[in-house]
């Protein structure tokens, strides 16, 4: 797992291991925790990436008011709708809703009104 700061350099690794290096699911639980840190403000970076080996299997940054999540594959995909949630899901959901755009390989997100003005 990786990020990219505000110059668009990449960061350290975030998050690596060998362990469990082909089951997707396990490792788009740890992203998905992080994608839900990062979209709450507590990451200091301002793209978040899951790779295995050279290949992308996810990304997540905000582009301008709207909060993306982009998948490489269908078993990235379907990794991301069948692994388990962090409590920090609870917290996202309060801030931010999903908007319905048809597009099957990126998932859109906006801020709730209430958490605009703060």
């Amino acid at each position: 797992m990786y990020g990219r700061d505000k110059n668009d350099r990449w960061t350290p690794a975030l998050y690596h291991t060998l362990a469990n290096a082909d089951d997707i699911d396990f490792h788009m639980g740890r992203f998905k925790h992080k994608v839900f840190e990062f979209a709450l403000g507590e990451m200091d970076i301002h793209k978040l990436y899951l790779y295995h080996n050279w290949t992308r299997h996810a990304k997540a940054w905000f582009e301008e008011d709207t909060f993306k999540i982009q998948f490489s594959s269908v078993s990235a995909r379907d990794a991301w709708k069948t692994c388990k949630r962090s409590k920090r899901g609870q917290s996202f959901d309060k801030v931010f809703s999903p908007i319905e755009v048809p597009d099957e390989w990126v998932l859109y997100f906006r801020k709730n009104p209430q958490e605009l003005s703060d």
